[in-house]
């Protein structure tokens, strides 16, 4: 399901990313993904909640796989457009190390969690950890954005269309 949900995220998030920046779309799909992630984490069980639990879960995926869509696109754009033009390539094969990073990551933590906890108290709760472990990472995520400027690329793209918008008498482009 969150596989599915990617390319809308990338549509969207690319749209609006030419629009407003690559650095508040970047801060929001962090937010999105990581958000939908710790919440996993609290998750009322079928026993509690009875279907709405894989509902929820279902729904949780959808919000994860939609800011992956456009996390994706927009981290290798502005790390890209944060590049000299000779090295350009290799910085912006930097980001897709993410995803292998943060298997191994994974796969570390459940081999800690299964070697300290007992298989039943790793099935009712031992489960929940690493979703709500993946807070810490928004939080360290959120003050490497926030600490990033937005890329000169697109700054320059801005003064462009604005000047192309006053010179239009004010009438700004329908698509960026």
């Amino acid at each position: 399901v969150g596989f599915a949900a990617r390319p809308l995220g990338a549509l969207v998030f690319g749209h609006y990313g030419d629009r407003i920046g690559r650095k508040k779309l970047l801060v929001l799909s962090l937010l999105m993904m990581g958000g939908a992630t710790f919440a996993i984490g609290l998750l009322p069980t079928h026993a509690t909640v009875g279907s709405a639990a894989p509902v929820l879960l279902t729904t949780l995926r959808l919000v994860q796989g939609f800011a992956l869509g456009g996390e994706w696109g927009g981290a290798v754009l502005l790390v890209s457009e944060h590049g000299d033009a000779r090295r350009r390539g290799f910085w912006a094969s930097w980001p897709q190390t993410g995803a292998p990073a943060g298997q191994l990551l994974a796969t570390g933590v459940l081999s800690l969690l299964t070697a300290l906890l007992s298989d039943d108290a790793f099935a009712s709760w031992g489960w929940r950890i690493p979703f709500l472990l993946s807070g810490v990472l928004v939080v360290v995520g959120l003050w490497i954005r926030l600490s990033v400027d937005e890329s000169p690329v697109f700054k320059e793209a801005l003064a462009h269309a604005e000047a192309r918008k006053a010179a239009r008498g004010g009438e700004a482009e329908k698509l960026p």
